[in-house]
């Protein structure tokens, strides 16, 4: 994820929502690089701390949020202008409720949604889901960097 918004990054200031930010390394970048207004959602109340850690190291902020992500609601989701999610897709149960949040955040008209994964089943299962009904991609990404590694986006925009 961190690559792709490198090569296509958001507008500076933009109001962006990081599902399931886990230590926060997305969302320092956004904050520290693109000037992102980010706010930063885990289940987990102890990724607070490190993502408060990661923001003070990089000279930035983020909000961060302690809430299941499945909770959301379209109204709560208009004010984001792009929606991250890295690593939320490895059971086959959180499929349908993944892609729950990904039509309210269409129906809350969020420009952009992506969301990253090495490829697990139920990643291509919410591929599947979402190229029936949206305008959705997935791109390839592989890194070269210190180790050999590739990965998927799904890109689903609304334009």
């Amino acid at each position: 994820m961190m690559d792709y918004l490198c090569d296509h990054p958001p507008h500076n200031n933009a109001q962006v929502l990081d599902i399931g930010c886990g230590w926060g390394a997305v969302s320092t970048l956004l904050a520290r690089n693109f000037c992102a207004n980010v706010t930063a959602l885990d289940i987990d109340p102890l990724m607070e701390k490190i993502v408060d850690l990661h923001c003070d190291l990089n000279e930035c902020g983020v909000n961060f949020t302690n809430r299941n992500f499945y909770t959301l609601n379209r109204d709560e989701l208009e004010q984001f202008e792009l929606i991250v999610a890295t690593d939320i897709c490895f059971w086959d149960s959180t499929v349908n409720e993944n892609f729950k949040v990904i039509q309210f955040a269409i129906d809350a008209d969020c420009p952009r949604i992506l969301i990253a994964d090495p490829g697990r089943q139920p990643f291509w299962n919410l591929v599947d889901l979402c190229a029936e009904r949206f305008s959705a991609e997935v791109l390839s990404r592989a890194i070269h960097h210190h180790h050999k590694t590739w990965g998927y986006v799904l890109k689903i925009s609304i334009n």
